[in-house]
């Protein structure tokens, strides 16, 4: 049951804004149809690239993803050719989503230039909370480097994602060794230890 919208983006010549109309709320139904040119001739993603989707919602929440839930892929590519099935999140603010598509392959990063998706108010629809959504599957996937700190009052995680993002996570512990609180890029949260139910 998925509509199709067919567009074309020249990676070179920007051109006029691509646009596609969907429905608010509508769920893993429409698929952006996507033909990559550039210079006018056919370009093709290279074999073994991630392709990803990345938006913006007229409300200011955004996201980038590649998959629909960690065992369905929301992109498929035939060709020069790539469809991206547009996640719920994308639909749930009424008004203009800006989007591009993003290639990865080594260390090589080509995004298209933005389309349109205009988000049409569903009269009929609730309320619905519109969040960021971000790439279901395992981001320790994404994992570019890591180090551990261990001292005698806590273990810190620092790492960095293929992103570029630095964080940094850490579990103190008390006198006694037990943990007592968790940190993740400076938010603490205290805890208490507990042995588990026999």
């Amino acid at each position: 049951m998925t509509v199709h919208h067919p567009i074309t983006v020249d990676l070179v010549h920007r051109g006029v804004t691509p646009r596609v109309y969907a429905m608010q709320f509508d769920t893993n139904t429409r698929a952006i149809q996507l033909t990559m040119l550039s210079c006018g001739e056919a370009w093709t993603p290279p074999e073994g690239a991630e392709i990803t989707l990345s938006y913006r919602k007229s409300d200011g929440t955004r996201g980038v993803y590649s998959h629909l839930s960690p065992e369905e892929s929301a992109i498929s590519v035939s060709g020069n050719t790539v469809t991206a099935v547009l996640a719920h999140q994308v639909l749930t603010a009424p008004g203009i989503v800006e989007a591009a598509l993003v290639v990865c392959s080594g260390e090589g990063r080509l995004a298209t230039f933005p389309f349109e998706i205009h988000v049409a108010p569903d009269p009929g629809a609730g309320e619905a909370a519109s969040e960021d959504y971000f790439d279901p599957v395992d981001h320790l996937k994404k994992l570019a480097t890591w180090e551990v700190v261990c001292a005698q009052d806590a273990v810190t995680l620092h790492y960095t994602l293929e992103d570029g993002s630095a964080h940094t996570d850490s579990i103190a512990f008390d006198a006694d060794g037990y943990p007592v609180s968790i940190t993740h890029d400076g938010a603490t949260a205290p805890g208490t230890w507990r042995d588990a139910d026999a």
